[in-house]
C-alpha cells in the first residue's frame, strides 16, 4: 500500500534539489528559447498559418536535450554521493521512492512546458488560433515528455556519473523517437499488419491535429509503466546483486520485463484498434473534424435495409508526410461509417502496393495511384499513392479516384453513400456552348474528341449529367438545374432559348468570362464568333453568326436584371500566399476573412458561400444590378475595396512579333477604392417572372487549367469546386450536403502580418500613382513643346506653303527624336521609382516579420528568466538572514 505522505516528502526533496542552483533554470530558458526559434522560423511566416506546426515537427527532437538534463541526476547523484543507501534505509518502500522521484521530474518538466505556453499568447497576438487544437497539442507535448522521463530515469540508474547519465538518456530516448526510421522495421510491421504509428513523432502527430486518441494515450502510458518497472528492477537489484542466486534472479526479472513489455505493446495496439473502431477518440478541433455530422448520420439512417451499401477504400500502406492527415482522416471515417451504418453499411479498407493484385483490383474501379513528390530528411522522393474509394449498392456505384489534400473527405463519403442509396439521381443539364464543357466535339487542331472537363467528372459523382442543346427550346422539367458556361458564345436564336428557360423559372447556374484565358481566349465576348468551318486548308468559310453578347445590354442580362461590362477585367492586389509573390494581379483571391475593417469578400450570410474559406477567380468581370431591376441581387463573391479595380481587356495582353498574346507586365494597376461583385444570386421577389439564377463573371475558375494548377500546388487549398457544388445544390433545393463541404480546418492566417503588409502595399500604390503622375506631366510638357514648334512655323508668314511643310517635317522629326528620348528616360525613371517602392515595401515586410520573430523568440523565456532571478535574489537574502551582525564583515 503506497503512502502518499512518503511519496510527497521525496517529491519535495527532489524538486527543491533540482532548483537549488541556477542550472535548472538555465536548462528551462534554453529549452524555451530553442522552441521559439523553431516555432517562428521563416517557414512559419511563409505558411502564413496561426499554428504550432513548426514546433510540433521538431518537438520530439528538442526533448532529446531537455529530458536527459532533467533526469540525469535523479539516481546518478544519489549513487555518487552515497545518499542512495541512506535513502533506502528510511521507512519507505522502493515504489514510494520511485514514484516520488518520477513525480518530481514530471513536475519540473511540466513547469518547463508551462513556460512554453507563452507561445499561445504570441499566436493570439498574431491571429486567431484554434484553441482546441492548441489544448490537444500541449497535452500531446506533456504525454511525450512524461514517457521520455521514465526512460531518462532508467538511464540514470545505470551509472553514478550525471554526464554519462545525460548521454545514455539522450541515446535511449532517441530509440522511440527514431523508431520508424530503422531500416526494414516498417516493412516488418506491415507484414505483421500493424498500421498504428510506432514512433513518438507518429503518435504525437495525432495530438497536433486537434485529436486526443485514446490509443495514443495508451501508447505513452505503456512506455511509462514499462520503464518505471525497469527502474524498480534496478533499485531492487541491490537486494540480490552478488548473491549466489543473482544470475537466476536477473534472468527472472528480465523475463518479467519482457513479458510486461509485450503485454504493454499488445494492450496499446488493442486499445488503439477498439477505440478507433468505436469512435472513442476525443475531437477538440474548432470545426469538430473527426466527429460525424448530423447530416452524415441522417444519410446513413436513410440507407434502405434491403439494399445495403459497401464502402471499399483502397489506401497505400505508407504515404508522404503531407498526406498522413488525409490517410488518417479517411481510415478514421471508414471506421465511424462502419460503426454508424450498422447492417445497412459495411466498410472495409484494402491496403494497396503499386504492383500488387490489390492495385489491379482498384484499377478495375478506375482507382489508380498518383505520383506525389515529397521531401524528408533533405531528400526529395517520389511515391505512388493510392487514396481512393468505391461505394456500391444494388442501385448504383460511385467511385472517388483520389482524395487530394484539402478534399472534404466526410462530404465525399456521405455524398457517395447518399447517391448509391437512391434509385434515381438528380439531373444536371449542361448547356452545349463553344466551351465544350461536356466534351464530345471534335478538336480540329488535334483531330481528337474534346474531353469533358474535370468539373463534369466531379458532378457525375452525385448527379446524372444531361447534355442540353441550345438549338431548340429548353424544357424546364427535363432536369433539376441548368449549368451554362460561356453562353456569350451562343448565337441570338440559341440565346433566346436560354432566356426563355430562365424566364420560365428554370434554375440556372451561369458562368461567363470577359477574358477566358484557360477556357479559350478565342471565346472572349469582345471577339467575333469564328465561322462554322474555321477556314481550313486555305478555304475561306462564310462569316460566322454574330455573338449574342454584342454589348452591355443583351437579352440574357436583361432577363436577369444585371449589367456586365464585357471589356473590363477585375484585378486585386491582395495576395494571401507569400510563396507566390509574382501572381498576376487579375488573380482574385477571395477569402472568408476581410483585412482591417473591411467586410470579407465571401458572403458568409448566404447558404451557398457560408463556410467557404478561399475562392480564386482568374481575369474575372464585374456584375452589377441594373437600375430599375425588380429582382433580388445578392452578392456572393466580391473584391476588396482598397486593393481592387478594373482594367480594359485589351490592355492586359500584348502581341509579340510572332503574333502571340502574352501578359502585359508593364501595365499599371490603380485601385479605385470600390468593391466589385464577381458573382451574385438573382432571384424574383414576387415570382413574376420566376427567375432563379446565379451568375458568375468568370469561367476560368472551373477550367482544367486551374484544376491542374491546384494539383501542382498541393498546399493551395481552394474552394472553387465546393462553391460550384453548393450553387447547384442550392438551386436544386438540396440542403444536406452543403454544411459538410465546409467541414475543414479554418484558414487562420497571421492577421497582424497581413495588416502590416496591406499598409505597405498601399504606400507602394501611392508612390506608383505619384510616379505615373510625374511621368505624365513630363510627357505632356514635351508634347507641348512639339506642338508650339509646329504652331510657330504655321504662323510664319514669310514662308511659303511648301517651305512650311518641309520645315514642319524637319522640326517634327527632330522634336520627335527628342521626345522619344525624353519618353524613354521618363519611363526609365518611373520604372526605377516603382521598383524602388516595391523593394522598400518588401524590405518593410521583411523587417516587420523580423521584429515579430524577435519578440516572439524573446517573450516565451521571460517568465522562466524572471523566476530564476527572483529565486536567486531570495537565496542571496536568505544567506545573510539570521547571521549575527558581529560575524559580518565590517567595512
Amino acid at each position: 500500500m503506497l503512502r502518499s505522505h512518503v511519496t510527497l516528502a521525496i517529491f519535495k526533496r527532489n524538486v527543491s534539489s533540482y532548483f537549488s542552483g541556477m542550472l535548472g533554470y538555465l536548462f528551462m530558458i534554453v529549452f524555451v528559447i530553442a522552441g521559439s526559434f523553431v516555432a517562428y522560423n521563416d517557414q512559419f511566416f511563409t505558411n502564413n498559418q496561426c499554428d504550432l506546426d513548426q514546433l510540433s515537427a521538431y518537438f520530439p527532437y528538442l526533448l532529446l536535450f531537455i529530458i536527459p538534463a532533467i533526469t540525469m541526476s535523479v539516481w546518478a547523484d544519489e549513487r555518487k554521493q552515497g545518499t542512495d543507501e541512506l535513502l533506502f534505509t528510511l521507512p519507505a518502500t522502493d515504489w514510494e521512492v520511485i514514484l516520488g522521484k518520477y513525480f518530481a521530474v514530471l513536475a519540473v518538466y511540466t513547469l518547463t512546458l508551462g513556460f512554453s505556453l507563452t507561445h499561445v499568447i504570441v499566436l493570439e497576438i498574431l491571429g486567431s488560433p484554434d484553441w482546441g487544437m492548441l489544448v490537444s497539442t500541449f497535452f500531446g507535448y506533456w504525454l511525450t515528455g512524461a514517457a521520455l522521463l521514465s526512460i531518462g530515469m532508467f538511464s540514470s540508474t545505470l551509472t553514478s556519473s550525471a554526464t554519462v547519465a545525460f548521454v545514455l538518456g539522450a541515446a535511449m530516448c532517441a530509440v522511440p523517437v527514431f523508431l520508424d526510421r530503422i531500416p526494414g522495421l516498417i516493412g516488418l510491421l506491415a507484414w505483421l499488419n500493424i498500421r498504428e504509428p510506432v514512433s513518438i513523432p507518429g503518435r504525437l502527430g495525432d495530438f497536433t491535429l486537434g485529436l486526443i486518441p485514446i490509443g495514443g494515450v495508451a501508447y505513452f502510458v505503456g512506455i511509462v509503466v514499462v520503464f518505471l518497472y525497469l527502474n524498480a528492477v534496478m533499485v531492487a537489484r541491490r537486494h540480490w546483486a552478488g548473491s549466489p542466486e543473482s544470475k537466476q534472479q536477473g534472468l527472472q526479472y528480465l523475463l518479467r520485463a519482457l513479458s510486461l513489455t509485450v503485454t504493454a505493446v499488445t494492450a496499446t495496439y488493442a486499445i488503439a484498434l477498439v477505440t478507433g473502431q468505436f469512435g472513442f477518440d476525443i475531437d477538440l478541433t474548432g470545426e469538430r473534424l473527426y466527429s460525424l455530422s448530423n447530416a452524415t448520420e441522417k444519410v446513413l439512417k436513410a440507407v434502405p435495409a434491403e439494399k445495403p451499401i459497401t464502402l471499399t477504400a483502397y489506401v497505400s500502406k505508407t504515404v508522404p508526410e503531407s498526406y498522413v492527415p488525409v490517410r488518417k482522416k479517411l481510415l478514421g471515417l471508414m471506421r465511424q461509417f462502419g460503426r454508424a451504418g450498422g447492417k445497412r453499411l459495411s466498410a472495409r479498407v484494402v491496403d494497396v502496393d503499386p504492383l500488387s493484385k490489390e492495385a489491379e483490383q482498384a484499377a478495375k474501379w478506375g482507382i489508380t495511384s498518383r505520383r506525389v513528390v515529397s521531401q524528408a530528411g533533405g531528400r526529395i522522393s517520389q511515391e505512388d499513392v493510392f487514396l481512393g474509394l468505391v461505394a456500391t449498392s444494388g442501385y448504383d456505384q460511385v467511385v472517388i479516384p483520389y482524395f487530394a489534400r484539402g478534399t472534404p473527405i466526410e462530404y465525399e463519403m456521405t455524398r457517395a453513400v447518399g447517391t448509391v442509396s437512391k434509385q434515381e439521381r438528380m439531373k444536371i443539364g449542361v448547356l452545349e456552348t463553344d466551351a465544350k464543357v461536356a466534351g464530345g466535339g471534335m478538336n480540329m487542331q488535334t483531330f481528337t474528341p474534346d474531353p469533358e472537363w474535370k468539373l463534369v467528372q466531379e458532378l457525375k459523382k452525385q448527379y446524372e449529367i444531361v447534355k442540353v442543346s441550345p438549338n431548340e427550346p429548353i424544357k424546364k422539367d427535363a432536369f433539376n438545374v441548368l449549368l451554362a458556361i460561356m453562353p456569350s458564345s451562343l448565337t441570338e436564336p440559341e440565346m433566346k432559348n436560354l432566356v426563355d428557360y430562365i424566364q420560365a423559372g428554370g434554375p440556372a447556374l451561369i458562368f461567363d468570362d470577359p477574358a477566358p484565358i484557360w477556357v479559350g481566349p478565342q471565346l472572349a465576348p469582345t471577339r467575333p464568333k469564328p465561322s462554322p468551318g474555321g477556314g481550313m486548308m486555305g478555304f475561306q468559310a462564310p462569316p460566322g453568326a454574330p455573338k449574342a453578347f454584342g454589348g452591355k445590354a443583351t437579352s440574357l442580362l436583361d432577363a436577369l436584371g444585371i449589367e456586365w461590362q464585357i471589356t473590363d477585367v477585375l484585378f486585386d492586389e491582395y495576395n494571401p500566399h507569400p510563396r507566390f509573390p509574382e501572381m498576376p494581379k487579375p488573380f482574385l483571391f477571395m477569402t472568408a476573412k476581410g483585412t482591417g475593417k473591411q467586410d470579407p469578400p465571401i458572403n458568409a450570410a448566404d447558404p451557398v458561400t457560408k463556410g467557404l474559406q478561399e475562392v480564386v477567380a482568374v481575369f474575372a468581370g464585374e456584375v452589377e444590378k441594373k437600375n430599375g431591376s425588380k429582382f433580388e441581387f445578392t452578392p456572393l463573391l466580391e473584391t476588396r475595396r482598397k486593393t481592387s479595380g478594373y482594367v480594359a481587356y485589351g490592355d492586359i495582353f500584348k502581341t509579340d512579333f510572332l503574333g502571340r498574346e502574352t501578359l502585359n507586365n508593364d501595365l499599371r494597376y490603380n485601385p479605385d477604392g470600390e468593391r466589385h461583385v464577381v458573382g451574385a444570386r438573382i432571384k424574383s421577389k414576387d415570382g413574376d417572372p420566376p427567375v432563379n439564377a446565379i451568375f458568375i463573371a468568370d469561367a476560368d475558375m472551373l477550367n482544367d487549367g486551374l484544376f491542374g494548377f491546384i494539383e501542382e500546388e498541393t498546399d493551395l487549398l481552394l474552394d472553387n469546386v465546393v462553391f460550384v457544388m453548393n450553387c447547384i445544390d442550392d438551386l436544386a433545393g438540396v440542403k444536406d450536403y452543403t454544411p459538410l463541404r465546409s467541414r475543414r480546418p479554418e484558414q487562420r492566417v497571421l492577421t497582424l502580418v497581413e495588416s502590416r503588409r496591406e499598409k505597405f502595399d498601399a504606400e507602394v500604390r501611392e508612390r506608383m500613382k505619384e510616379a505615373d503622375k510625374e511621368a505624365k506631366e513630363k510627357l505632356e510638357g514635351a508634347q507641348s513643346r512639339l506642338d508650339k514648334a509646329v504652331e510657330s512655323i504655321e504662323k510664319d508668314a514669310s514662308l511659303s506653303a511648301d517651305e512650311k511643310e518641309i520645315r514642319k517635317m524637319t522640326r517634327q522629326a527632330a522634336e520627335q527624336r527628342r521626345l522619344d528620348l525624353e519618353k524613354s528616360e521618363i519611363e526609365r525613371v518611373k520604372s526605377a521609382e516603382i521598383r524602388t517602392a516595391q523593394v522598400d515595401a518588401n524590405e518593410n515586410v521583411q523587417r516587420i516579420q523580423s521584429q515579430i520573430q524577435l519578440w516572439a523568440i524573446l517573450l516565451p523565456p521571460l517568465p522562466a528568466l524572471l523566476l530564476g532571478l527572483f529565486v536567486l535574489v531570495v537565496r542571496l537574502l536568505d544567506e545573510n538572514r539570521g547571521i549575527s551582525s558581529d560575524r559580518l564583515v565590517q567595512r
